[in-house]
């Protein structure tokens, strides 16, 4: 997708038709779902990426790719905000406006972060809020059911 594609996108209606299929990774605590976001009805390209961690109750990345990454929430974790030179402490996210490149293609990293407000701090207000920032509709499966630790040391 080119910039101008990925505005259009955030123009659009958007939702989510399916509900998180999690897998495991490489990282054997680590959990990941993708889930295809339509645009009018129709499979847009773009895909959620929801990844947990279960022995980290509170660790939630979200991903929104196009194919590369457009937009991104860190619920846990810090993040060195290049474009302003300052840390961010905690929970974070990179939003397509302050990291939308001038060029013709999709940067691969997104160096401008913003904390999150005060009051996200669970993975189910978290997933609420970013679906709000990026103007996809709440799914009729919301709640997520995230993995859950069953025994995994």
């Amino acid at each position: 997708m080119t910039p101008e594609q990925v505005d259009q996108f955030f123009r659009d209606q958007k939702a989510i038709p399916g509900s998180p299929a999690w897998r495991s990774t490489t990282r054997p605590s680590e959990r990941r779902a993708r889930v295809p976001v339509e645009v009018d009805g129709m499979l847009s390209g773009v895909e959620l990426e929801l990844i947990v961690d279960l022995v980290r109750a509170n660790y939630l990345v979200i991903v929104l790719l196009a194919p590369t990454c457009i937009s991104r929430l860190c619920l846990s974790g810090g993040h060195w905000n290049r474009a302003t030179r300052e840390h961010i402490t905690g929970p974070h996210w990179h939003s397509w406006a302050a990291n939308r490149p001038t060029g013709r293609s999709i940067k691969t990293d997104l160096s401008h972060a913003d904390p999150l407000p005060a009051n996200v701090r669970s993975r189910d207000e978290a997933f609420a809020w970013f679906l709000n920032q990026v103007g996809i509709d709440s799914p009729s499966w919301a709640p997520v059911q995230w993995p859950q630790n069953k025994g995994f040391l």
